[in-house]
């Protein structure tokens, strides 16, 4: 991709999952590393690196069943992998947390027979904001912690409700199939 010249830090990750076809770009050789990804995005990518079972039926009324992400969405929520949000949408077109990213890669690996175990939270305390970790979000990003995937940034924070670059998911997902 001719855009990954200020992601070095990210380009083999990118390469490993288009050559795996996990990616794909935007097209004309360009890859977008600078924006944030979006939820629909990247179940795209997790249905495509984890290869879940076909699925379909559960329509969600904010994905129009001609978006390039409809079949991803509809395998990763019969697989448990995304619930949506409690009105019932799905909202593919918003960027995705980092605590959410977690979660749901915690549970496509599970439902693809990986172990990571349970996650400790104490994992976490040596990140400033490790408090700051949502809930549901905390074995999750424990685990991915603990195994190497999810690391802070240089001040030493997790920043689990800020989204994420297409970047710094594909680094996070190479890691994961590469573990």
């Amino acid at each position: 991709f001719t855009d990954m010249t200020s992601y070095a830090w990210a380009a083999a990750a990118v390469d490993f999952l288009y050559e795996n076809e996990v990616v794909t770009g935007t097209g004309s050789g360009i890859y977008f590393p600078q924006t944030q990804i979006t939820r629909g995005s990247f179940l795209v990518m997790l249905d495509r690196a984890y290869d879940l079972p076909d699925a379909s039926g559960y329509t969600f009324p904010d994905v129009s069943s001609s978006a390039y992400y409809t079949q991803a969405i509809q395998r990763c929520y019969a697989a448990g992998v995304v619930t949506g949000y409690p009105d019932g949408t799905m909202r593919p077109d918003a960027p995705i947390t980092r605590e959410a990213a977690a979660v749901m890669i915690c549970r496509a690996m599970q439902v693809s027979g990986w172990s990571l175990g349970s996650g400790s939270e104490s994992a976490l305390y040596g990140y400033s904001d490790w408090q700051s970790v949502s809930g549901y979000a905390r074995s999750s990003m424990a685990v991915l912690v603990e195994n190497g995937i999810f690391s802070g940034d240089n001040m030493g924070r997790l920043m689990p409700g800020q989204t994420m670059t297409r970047a710094e998911m594909a680094v996070v997902l190479a890691r994961t199939l590469t573990l």
